[in-house]
């Protein structure tokens, strides 16, 4: 599915430079790679109930990155919601 999801974009971007009308790539100056030991240590900080802010304080990232791997892993079902959401327990 990620696969057509890439071609599908890929086939936007191409039209949208051949019409002359360019695209955006959203957050492109972010750094939205993670290694598994950040994605684990999150996962357990999400789990505990941490702060955000605290939880990309630990892993040395900015809070929005570690807010957008956040959504991925709920949308993954990696994580669970929480009360409190972002803010933490």
């Amino acid at each position: 599915m990620k696969q057509h999801h890439a071609a599908a974009v890929d086939i936007r971007q191409w039209y949208h430079g051949q019409k002359g009308g360019g695209f955006y790539i959203a957050c492109d100056s972010w750094n939205l790679s993670f290694v598994p030991d950040e994605i684990r240590a999150v996962q357990e900080m999400w789990k505990e109930g941490r702060h955000i802010a605290d939880i990309a304080e630990v892993v040395m990232r900015p809070v929005r990155e570690v807010a957008v791997l956040v959504m991925s892993l709920a949308e993954e079902n990696k994580i669970k919601p929480r009360k409190g959401g972002v803010f933490g327990a």
